[in-house]
């Protein structure tokens, strides 16, 4: 994977593909947060002090996003990364850092709603056209165990087919190899704004033209993997907070 820099555009945009440093940093580690009812304002200042004090952009940076549609609406999403798994060896998170979370973050959190906590490794091989994330369509494809490897053939096809339409409509791919759902993918769209909705519920995420780039015959055959080996899915919409994240200016 060619090198790849942490990019925040406008200062509201975050994409985390273009966070890939090197190739062995593709790791990302995804929670989702759910605040006590009432209590929002007072988890949400918590959680931007909390940033500002122990998650530089040096250090071990944080990225939260809000969640605005779907089954998770009104949780919060923090991805933390992007890393090496070496790194989560090497880290040594301070007791600092332990105390304020139990003082200002804690007290405004559901219990246990750190339900998932999830390990998400980036393909740059899978995605194409990756841009920031000032909003993001994310597509969970819940596949049947052991057919990764068919998955994979139809992720392929998809970029294939892209490049060939010269198509510039963005996707990312992530695979979970740790957490709640072992066997997902997730498509991410990256999306500037919600008109860009329309582009990221067209087949493939952008109204790629697959008959025409690969043919009947072949376009059939993905079609009929995909079909076969995804069990069911679940989208999502997100939205970039800035205020609550590692700071752009510190890079």
């Amino acid at each position: 994977m060619k090198k790849l820099i942490l990019l925040l555009v406008y200062c509201t945009a975050l994409s985390l593909s273009i966070a890939q440093e090197q190739a062995d940093k593709s790791v990302w580690r995804v929670t989702y947060m759910k605040p006590k009812a009432d209590m929002r304002a007072q988890f949400e200042k918590g959680l931007a002090d909390h940033v500002k004090k122990h998650h530089p952009a040096d250090g071990w940076p944080e990225y939260h996003f809000q969640v605005i549609s779907g089954p998770n609406i009104g949780m919060y999403m923090k991805f933390s990364g992007p890393h090496s798994w070496k790194s989560f060896d090497e880290r040594v998170r301070s007791q600092g850092d332990r105390d304020h979370s139990t003082r200002h973050l804690l007290p405004f959190m559901e219990t246990g709603s750190n339900r998932t906590s999830d390990f998400w490794v980036y393909s740059d091989e899978l995605s194409h056209n990756p841009a920031p994330w000032k909003y993001a369509h994310l597509s969970y494809n819940y596949t049947v165990p052991g057919t990764g490897g068919k998955y994979m053939e139809f992720l392929e096809g998809i970029k294939k087919s892209k490049e060939i339409n010269k198509s510039e409509n963005p996707h990312e791919i992530y695979k979970i190899v740790s957490g709640e759902n072992p066997d997902t993918w997730v498509w991410a769209y990256p999306m500037e704004k919600m008109e860009d909705m329309e582009a990221s519920n067209a087949l493939g995420g952008g109204g790629i033209n697959m008959e025409k780039a690969l043919g009947k015959s072949e376009t059939e055959r993905l079609n009929t993997i995909y079909q076969s080996v995804t069990k069911s899915r679940m989208r999502e919409v997100i939205k970039f907070r800035p205020d609550l994240s590692t700071s752009a200016d510190e890079e």
